[in-house]
């Protein structure tokens, strides 16, 4: 008795479709015979069966659950990757990853809570897509729900990794570069300073090509009411911060040294309006110094920079030409870690 062969329409019938497809399909097929289908290549094994929240909704071949990463690898050589270096699996991750973000920085924008379809309008993504990766946010607490309004908001969660990255934040690592360029471009003196306690310490210096230059040792400790960097610093603590310093003895160091706690207030009130402090000899005498803050993502001073020049080489109004450059760099240095202006521009 001969052999049966296929017809040519099943034959290409078996070869077009996938496995999944034919299973699919073949409803009415025993078990054993779509197991059989199923493992017709070994790279395709243990297929479990689960139900999908929106069960109706999906269509019968993507109930079907891979288990193994060898299905993932299989599918990375049909789709043209080779080495199985980049595939479907990565792809995926890292689109889910890059809308999760693009979640965090909608809700970051805001600055208020936002409804779920506010936050997939601002993503640009569907109200099932930000739903899901909102939970997943929520569970890595990244995100938070408000139970009477069903808004979202950033997750407490978020602050730890502020705080390891604060807390790891080497300030003069991180300013050396514009302290070498704000030094070139004005050839004087240009101090890095932060606030240990209540003293002033500086922790950076580049000097001034000039023979006559102001110097100060790194490491030196100083009052921070009679310099540019101090009152830089002073200007943006928190008020109750503030006060305890005010409330306690300001040294003179000069004859132009403000030592009136009412003065230095208004002093700092006007430093943190315009964003930057002035110092005219008021912490040495012949010693002019313009300075600014580098902040923080909460907007509270992390260290200063300030250029320091001779009072025989700078009058006050020329001081104030380097207003501008200072101002550059501090800022940039501020968003670099984190801080973000007010909506019309101001650091202050």
């Amino acid at each position: 008795m001969g052999t049966v062969k296929p017809r040519r329409d099943e034959t290409m019938w078996r070869r077009a479709t996938s496995p999944l497809q034919r299973l699919s399909e073949d409803k009415a097929a025993p078990a054993a015979k779509a197991e059989q289908r199923v493992r017709w290549n070994s790279s395709y094994s243990d297929l479990e069966y689960t139900k999908p929240e929106n069960h109706d909704a999906c269509p019968p071949v993507s109930r079907c659950t891979l288990n193994l990463s060898q299905m993932e690898s299989h599918s990375d050589y049909r789709n043209g990757d080779m080495d199985g270096t980049q595939g479907h699996k990565s792809g995926s991750t890292s689109q889910t990853a890059d809308r999760a973000l693009t979640v965090l920085r909608a809700l970051l924008d805001a600055g208020h809570p936002l409804s779920l379809t506010e936050i997939a309008r601002r993503c640009g993504l569907p109200v099932s897509t930000t739903h899901r990766l909102l939970g997943s946010l929520r569970h890595q607490n990244l995100a938070r729900q408000f139970p009477e309004t069903s808004k979202y908001t950033l997750g407490l969660g978020l602050l730890e990794y502020g705080y390891a990255i604060l807390n790891n934040l080497d300030v003069r690592e991180h300013a050396t570069a514009s302290l070498t360029a704000l030094n070139r471009a004005t050839r004087e003196t240009v101090h890095l300073a932060i606030l240990d306690g209540f003293d002033l310490v500086y922790i950076d210096r580049r000097d001034s090509e000039h023979g006559i230059r102001v110097h100060t040792s790194i490491g030196r400790r100083g009052t921070p009411h009679t310099t540019g960097v101090g009152k830089a610093l002073l200007a943006f603590l928190p008020d109750t911060d503030l006060e305890r310093y005010l409330s306690q003895p300001l040294a003179r160091k000069t004859s132009r040294s403000i030592t009136d706690p009412e003065a230095l207030r208004e002093e700092l009130r006007i430093t943190r309006d315009r964003g930057y402090a002035l110092d005219d000899g008021e912490d040495k005498d012949h010693v002019r110094c313009v300075a600014a803050p580098i902040l923080g993502p909460a907007g509270l001073p992390l260290a200063a920079i300030s250029v320091s020049v001779p009072d025989s080489r700078f009058t006050i109004t020329e001081l104030l030409t380097l207003v501008p450059q200072v101002l550059e760099h501090t800022q940039t240095l501020s968003r670099g870690i984190g801080f973000n202006p007010a909506p019309d521009g101001r650091f202050s």
